[in-house]
């Protein structure tokens, strides 16, 4: 139970530290939309921008929601790599990739920041992520990752909040009554 509870308030921790921007929805929304067409122009090569990248928690045996071939044809992006982009862009793209997910189901996305892990003590279940934070330092954000079966734990990952970019296939789940974002088949680059 109380690794339960120390889960619960880490990720309070964190959603209160990604409050740390204000506005109203409209301006939320605007933002993502600067954000979306910044990143559009990155991928399709008429924008430049450098910087570091991005990255929520999951284990190979949740059920997945969305079917497993499901890809989003509404987008032209299909590679998305946070790992070019600034840090503040990259942010608002996770950000963004949390709010608007089914935009990005079936996406490949590359990311770059801190590796941690969770080990669930009641199922043994281990969540890995990977987690980024804006350009000013004040707000982090995990992606969850799955890494692929080539990947043993711990031999294969680096120590806690070292270095790591990943590589996986955006995609999202639910546990008990939330959803989750994730990078599934995620390989280490």
């Amino acid at each position: 139970m109380k690794p339960v509870v120390v889960l619960v308030f880490v990720l309070s921790v964190i959603m209160i530290l990604c409050s740390c921007s204000g506005g109203s929805s409209s301006e939320a929304k605007q933002k993502n939309a600067e954000a979306m067409a910044a990143a559009e122009s990155l991928i399709s090569g008429t924008g430049n921008n450098a910087g570091s990248g991005a990255s929520f928690l999951s284990s190979p045996n949740q059920t997945n929601r969305s079917s497993a071939n499901r890809q989003n044809e509404n987008s032209p992006i299909s590679i998305l790599d946070l790992s070019v982009m600034s840090d503040a862009m990259a942010y608002s793209m996770v950000i963004n990739m949390g709010n608007d997910a089914d935009s990005y189901i079936g996406k490949t996305v590359k990311m770059r920041g801190a590796f941690n892990y969770f080990v669930n003590p009641d199922t043994g279940s281990i969540y890995y992520a990977c987690i980024f934070t804006d350009g000013t330092g004040c707000c982090s954000q995990p992606l969850e990752f799955v890494p692929s079966s080539q990947y043993a734990f711990p031999d294969d990952f680096p120590e806690r909040m070292d270095d790591i970019t990943v590589m996986g296939i955006f995609d999202t789940y639910e546990e008990g009554p939330y959803e989750y974002c994730t990078l599934r088949n995620a390989v280490i680059v």
